[in-house]
């Protein structure tokens, strides 16, 4: 992942948590739980590829 990926991630996560009131630590979260986040993140962008993909293959035929 690179550091503009790794960029709009963290922006993502900030939203999420500021939309519902979380204030954390940055510091007391540590590698596993970031890479778990990493992975939800990866998973959300993979799921919507394929529904853009299947609605572009829909479009086209």
């Amino acid at each position: 992942m690179s550091n503009k990926e790794f960029q709009s991630v963290d922006m993502l996560l900030d939203s999420i948590f500021k939309k519902h009131g979380v204030n954390l630590d940055k510091q007391k979260i540590d590698a596993k739980e970031k890479e778990a986040l990493k992975g939800i993140v990866d998973n959300l962008k993979k799921s919507v590829d394929e529904v853009l993909q299947e609605k572009k293959e829909t479009k086209d035929s």
